[in-house]
């Protein structure tokens, strides 16, 4: 399923030593144990960490531009720092490490479970196949995660997605390892179109990249501005394109709608907040209610 990852999250240790590196088929190479978000948050607000060490500590501006394809990297990092007031400053040939992966906790959804969520954001490079010491190790397609981002202009009275948007995580990066410096993790992302139109045969929103002067539009965000992941299923239209591959989907479909399907957490957000809204706001609604509350005290009230 093109742009969805929520593998449940490596378990944490007691002891700070380094975890010992395996050859694994998921392109999960952070070294050690995750690093957890200390900043105190809303409780219905989702808890970040990443990996202690990067799994690329030191990636240059071409690699960040060919191997993620983050072209206006730097114009978009000299933006972010400028409107955040963030004092940085960016050497001439500067390298940044680089995460595969941001692990959130997702709050529980009351009505169906006490229990927090586990989800994982990717962004990796592909891999060329190689011999390693363990055998032949095969090629991996790159993989970028999509996600649910909170931006400031959202009004949620507006409806339960007023105030979210769909994203394409890119790159997974901190500005240094310098504890002294600005240590929240930081996403390379590009921006779908704001989810408007919706589908009420399917239940779902439709959107698609979203591009200006026939670039595409990106950004940069801070991890604690992620809401969740996502999956976008692609909007296939009359017949399936058998050239099609999850890898490379994104390349070819003109849109995608938001699936609200895949779990509960998903569900909760996406269609029954979004029919309970349009329920309370119905012209009808004060009608409809009290019709409602007449069907039960009749069902309640048997004559003897």
């Amino acid at each position: 399923m093109p742009g969805y990852e929520a593998k449940p999250a490596r378990s944490r240790h007691s002891d700070e030593g380094e975890d010992e590196e395996e050859e694994t088929d998921d392109g999960d190479d952070d070294k050690d144990d995750d690093e957890d978000d200390t900043t105190p948050r809303p409780q219905n607000q989702a808890v970040y960490s990443v990996a202690k060490k990067p799994a690329l500590p030191r990636v240059t501006i071409p690699s960040i531009a060919q191997d993620f394809g983050a072209g206006d990297f730097l114009t978009h990092l000299t933006t972010f720092l400028r409107e955040r007031s963030i004092t940085a400053s960016i050497p001439s040939s500067p390298t940044f490490p680089v995460y595969n992966r941001l692990h959130l906790t997702l709050p529980p959804i009351p009505e169906v479970s006490t229990t927090p969520i586990k989800d994982a954001i990717v962004a990796t490079k592909s891999e060329r196949g190689h011999v390693t010491t363990h055998g032949i190790r095969k090629a991996k397609p790159a993989r970028f995660s999509t996600i649910l981002v909170r931006v400031p202009a959202g009004d949620r009275s507006k409806g339960p997605v007023d105030g979210l948007r769909v994203a394409q995580v890119r790159l997974i990066f901190r500005l240094s390892e310098d504890p002294s410096s600005f240590r929240e993790p930081l996403l390379y992302v590009h921006w779908f179109k704001p989810l408007g139109t919706f589908n009420n045969d399917l239940g779902m929103y439709q959107t698609s990249f979203s591009t200006r002067n026939h670039q595409q539009r990106a950004g940069i965000i801070t991890a604690s501005e992620v809401f969740a992941s996502c999956h976008l299923i692609p909007r296939f239209g009359r017949a399936v394109d058998p050239t099609w591959e999850p890898h490379s989907v994104f390349n070819h479909s003109p849109s995608f709608y938001l699936n609200p399907y895949l779990r509960h957490f998903d569900f909760y957000n996406l269609r029954y907040l979004l029919d309970l809204h349009r329920f309370r706001n119905h012209p009808r609604h004060g009608v409809v209610r009290r019709q409602h509350l007449q069907l039960v005290q009749n069902a309640r009230y048997r004559p003897p």
